[in-house]
């Protein structure tokens, strides 16, 4: 089992899913931290942000964080996706977090650790790390154009943007194999 310790938050100001900014103060990270709780609910580790939080590709073991920083301990790895990781397939990470009275939430008091999302093509939603749609349309259809065996891009193409980019990347994961 390959455990793997990662910084996946930065306290700060920054747009949730539906616009709206959202701040988490160092505060607010510390009671993360302490909050965290796996045998409540253990934070996935997955690509994208899939609404389901699956497929699980390893697991947070514990959370801790100093200033205004916030780092996990990751474990039981999947040895492909670590390789993945490691080839720079995925450069980027992003944490999701319940916030507080939500009704998923397992500690509705305060904010919680959803899962983290490895990103490839997908954008982060701050904006140094923002690339426009076209360009990341542009490289999931030139990813599947790569794919001989794909056969009805038309159903794909209807999927949302984030299906369609988990999807792609799934897809190239599989025709490789």
């Amino acid at each position: 089992m390959q455990t793997i310790q990662h910084e996946i938050f930065i306290a700060g100001t920054r747009a949730d899913n539906s616009g709206k900014e959202v701040t988490i103060t160092p505060d607010d990270l510390n009671a993360i931290a302490k909050g965290y709780n796996p045998s409540f609910h253990e934070a996935p580790i997955v690509i994208g942000h899939p609404d389901d939080n699956a497929p699980a590709y390893g697991w947070v073991k514990s959370l801790s964080a100093k200033g205004d920083k916030l780092y996990a301990q990751f474990g039981e790895m999947d040895a492909g996706f670590v390789d993945l990781v490691k080839q720079g397939r995925y450069k980027k990470l992003s944490a999701s977090f319940y916030p507080p009275k939500h009704p998923s939430n397992p500690k509705p008091d305060n904010w919680y650790l959803r899962h983290i999302g490895f990103l490839g093509a997908l954008p982060l939603r701050s904006k140094a790390y923002r690339l426009s749609a076209l360009m990341i349309i542009a490289t999931a259809l030139s990813a599947l154009a790569s794919c001989p065996r794909v056969k009805n891009l038309s159903l794909i193409l209807r999927a949302s943007l984030p299906d369609f980019l988990i999807l792609v990347k799934l897809l190239q994961i599989k025709l490789t194999q």
